[in-house]
């Protein structure tokens, strides 16, 4: 086992459809209404990548069909695989073997121990984010972990500041060039962004989540930031 990040683990986001543009997916609803409440919830479940490119995918939730006040009090759950689970958007964090390894641990856990399911403690999202934090990368805290709507939000947050930073080096350099200053060495960016936990866009975890493809770095970053991505 080595410290290098040859294995990832991957938050998927099934967007509540309230924060999608309108008609941009349609999995949830019809013309004549609502068909599942995940249209107004979303959901958040955990993929977990070895280091051969294997994933497996779970999640976690309230069994159907439970009288609505028992998805606040307590009512029975599922955790279970989610390979083929609809998602928009995702955040991967490349990890080590052994982080991946204490993803798998707190799986198996999760797998043994099944508590009831409660909307505002214990749900898709904080079930998610307690395999983050065994694997001991970037856990949602505090408000942000207990719905897909911060989460969602959250990882919007990343992507922007993503965004401005590659924008804020490139304007950088410009400026080298006017004022006759050799700018710095250009890093080519997926070595830049080696190691650090990366945001999916909508358009790119959309398209891999309809074709049942892996996220790929390549991928994910040709979609993030297509005209930054000089070298690449």
């Amino acid at each position: 086992m080595t410290d290098d990040k040859n294995c990832k683990i991957t938050l998927y986001l099934d967007t509540p459809k309230m924060l999608l543009r309108p008609n941009l997916d349609t999995t949830y609803g019809t013309k004549s209404g609502i068909e599942d409440s995940t249209w107004f919830s979303g959901h958040a479940f955990i993929g977990i990548t070895d280091k051969d490119g294997n994933e497996e995918r779970w999640g976690y939730g309230p069994v159907p069909d439970q009288a609505d006040w028992k998805y606040i009090t307590g009512c029975p759950s599922y955790f279970k695989r989610e390979d083929d689970t609809h998602y928009n958007e995702a955040i991967v964090f490349p990890v080590t073997e052994k982080q991946y390894g204490s993803a798998k641990a707190r799986i198996e856990a999760l797998k043994r121990v099944n508590p009831e399911y409660k909307l505002f403690s214990r749900n898709c999202s904080t079930v998610a984010a307690s395999i983050l934090k065994a694997s001991g990368v970037y856990a949602p805290k505090g408000v942000i972990r207990f719905c897909p709507h911060t989460l969602v939000l959250k990882k919007r947050a990343m992507l922007a500041r993503m965004k401005a930073a590659v924008m804020l080096k490139k304007a950088e350099r410009k400026l080298a060039k006017l004022f006759g200053v050799a700018p710095a060495p250009e890093v080519p960016l997926l070595e830049a962004l080696r190691g650090k936990p990366v945001p999916v866009s909508i358009k790119e975890g959309m398209k891999a989540s309809k074709n049942k493809t892996p996220l790929t770095d390549r991928e994910i970053m040709r979609s993030l930031l297509p005209r930054q991505a000089k070298g690449y």
